[in-house]
């Protein structure tokens, strides 16, 4: 018996999967979490000051809200089907609420961004996969709206903190990489020096791909512009259509490598100190070749990730929780509370 339960354990523990659910363990590591959350830190406040910067309504306050009024400001359940069915109106919408309230373009595409992950993270458990990709695409839609809204802030900014993003998740993927391969805790200097050297490749892995989609649609939409010259252009465009045609089922390629292989790009240099192209070329194969197998622990660290990310927000909500109580009790002399 001792036997049976020895071999089964061994076979449990060889499934890959089952390496999955020790990330969480491994990501509430202090280093990794010091990294996080700095690099969270300086990403609002680069978006704090700009909002402070761009403001010039005196009225306006570029302030944060809390995660519950930016799910009741940009609507419930039922008003996100607008995402899917009408995008244009749902980044008219954000402009009116970036207008009308006190808000910076940081701060209302913060508080947007909240109420899209909250409402996809309660949309999966409650098993509503539709909404759950509703406001997946919905985050996607906010995106869209500050780079067609406020193309000048969103350059800037992005410029700003895509280099913080490169460096704090290379080092944390080298942390990673280093425990879970030799069982050996690397200090927050070692990792932040590691993806400082290594940034470039960091930076180039998603670059290129972003840049090579941006190069196949900028093709096809030159050929839609030469279609606005009268009877020429729509000659152009018949001719033209086959190698559109083969632009845009390049672009779906690599939308969907960068898409599902992005999570990959960060480890490979982690584990491989490769460059970027390697780590392009390493996770798109991952991606092409296993597909299913690609799906199926995509599909294992979403649902494990919700259920971690519930359980630190019920942890927190309880911490203010007692807190508050028992500070509550001892306040006596104020008949209004604190």
């Amino acid at each position: 018996m001792a036997d049976e339960q020895t071999k089964l354990w061994q076979m449990w523990d060889k499934l890959i999967f089952t390496k999955l659910i020790r990330s969480f363990k491994m990501a509430i590591r202090p280093t990794k979490m010091t990294i996080a959350m700095s690099a969270v830190c300086l990403v609002c406040l680069i978006g704090w000051i700009m909002d402070v910067c761009t403001i010039t309504s005196p009225e306006k306050k570029p302030i944060l809200e809390s995660t519950v009024s930016t799910i009741a400001t940009f609507g419930h359940e039922a008003k996100a089907k607008i995402y899917i069915t009408d995008p244009v109106e749902a980044m008219e919408k954000i402009e009116e609420y970036f207008i009308d309230g006190q808000h910076g373009v940081f701060s209302a595409l913060w508080n947007f961004s909240a109420a899209r992950f909250n409402g996809a993270t309660l949309s999966l458990m409650g098993r509503d996969v539709l909404n759950f990709f509703t406001n997946i695409w919905g985050f996607f839609i906010g995106l869209t709206w500050a780079i067609k809204y406020h193309t000048l802030y969103s350059v800037v900014f992005f410029a700003l903190t895509v280099p913080i993003t490169c460096i704090a998740g290379g080092a944390i993927a080298r942390c990673a990489a280093l425990e879970f391969a030799r069982d050996e805790k690397a200090g927050l200097g070692q990792a932040v020096r590691f993806a400082a050297r290594n940034f470039l490749a960091f930076l180039t892995a998603p670059s290129v791909c972003i840049g090579i989609m941006l190069f196949l649609g900028l093709f096809v939409y030159l050929l839609g512009l030469i279609g606005n010259i009268p009877w020429v252009g729509e000659l152009i465009i018949a001719l033209g259509l086959g190698i559109a045609l083969i632009f845009g089922l390049m672009t779906v390629l690599m939308l969907i490598g960068t898409t599902a292989g992005a999570g990959l790009m960060f480890p490979a240099i982690a584990y491989e100190g490769s460059d970027g192209y390697d780590a392009i070329s390493r996770s798109f194969s991952y991606v092409f070749n296993q597909p299913w197998r690609m799906i199926l622990y995509t599909a294992i660290v979403t649902i494990h990730g919700t259920i971690a990310y519930l359980f630190v927000r019920f942890f927190v909500y309880l911490l203010l929780i007692v807190t508050y109580t028992l500070l509550n009790l001892g306040i006596f002399n104020n008949p209004d509370g604190p």
